[in-house]
Parts: C-alpha cells; sequence; structure tokens
C-alpha cells in the first residue's frame, strides 16, 4: 500500500520541522554531554563498545568515520580514566580489543537514562499508540534512506 504523495512544498516543511525537533534534542544531548564532561566522539565510542565488546580501534575509526589516530587519543583518554580497558588478543599480540570497564558500562547506563528522559519528554504528549507510529514510521523512513544510500532502491 503506497501513501498518496503531500505536495513537495508540503513534505518539505514537514521534513523541516522535524529536522529543526531533532536538532534540538540533539542540542540538548550535547548539553547533558558537556555536563558529563564528555565529548561526542567519546560518547560514541562509549556506545559502540558498548554493543560490541572486543572492538578495535581501526573498527572504531571505520565506524566512526575518523582516523586511526583520532580514535587513539580518545580511547586513550577513556583508558586512563578507567572507562575502557584494552586486553591484548591470545592468538594474535599484535592486536588490541577494547572493551567497557564496570565504571564505563555504569556511566553509559546512567547516560542512556538521562538521555532515556530527554526522549520520553520529547513524546510524553503522544499516546502509547502514537509513540508506536512514530517509532515504526522512523524506522520505515531510515530503512529506505539507507537503501537508497546503498543503491538498492527497493519499495517507493
Amino acid at each position: 500500500m503506497t501513501a498518496s504523495r503531500p505536495a513537495p512544498d508540503r513534505l518539505e516543511d514537514r521534513v523541516a520541522s522535524f529536522a529543526r525537533l531533532l536538532g534540538e534534542i540533539h542540542e540538548e544531548e550535547l548539553r547533558l554531554l558537556r555536563a558529563a564532561g564528555r565529548s561526542l566522539t567519546e560518547y560514541y565510542v562509549l556506545r559502540i563498545l558498548a554493543h560490541d565488546p572486543g572492538a578495535t580501534a581501526t573498527q572504531l575509526a571505520r565506524r566512526l568515520s575518523l582516523a586511526k589516530s583520532s580514535v587513539s587519543v580518545v580511547i586513550d583518554d577513556l583508558v586512563n580514566e578507567g572507562l575502557v580497558q584494552r586486553t591484548q588478543n591470545r592468538g594474535d599480540r599484535r592486536r588490541i580489543t577494547l572493551r567497557l570497564s564496570r565504571k564505563g558500562r555504569n556511566w553509559v547506563t546512567r547516560f542512556l537514562a538521562l538521555k532515556g528522559s530527554l526522549l520520553w519528554e520529547a513524546m510524553s504528549g503522544l499516546t502509547a499508540e502514537q509513540q508506536q507510529m512514530v517509532e515504526h514510521v522512523m524506522a520505515r523512513v531510515t530503512a529506505a534512506l539507507e537503501r537508497r544510500r546503498a543503491g538498492t532502491g527497493g519499495p517507493s
């Protein structure tokens, strides 16, 4: 089932409004990070390691689209603060994997709770059904944009 297309200017206005909302949420997220004494890159490294323990600096750099040297500086800081641990691979001693320490896991958990409160506040005026609808629509739009970026097209 394909929805009828709204007028281009109306769609553009909706997208612009949504982009402004996302920008405001992102600015609030940055404010929370600054208050916690973290940079956005540090946060992304911690989040990736929370979901992918055992990643390497090279893998992090690739996922963040940053130079490995830049990511290494961030990793060094996080290791020195006790948030990340380095482990030498037993099979290949040149391979160093990274994982969150207990302190790092606790930090990520606390920050995600703060961020969740922010997102909850943004959606608190919606019913549970409307929140599910927003989540579903965002997933569909994201998937369509990812297909377009990958050049696979897909349903329109």
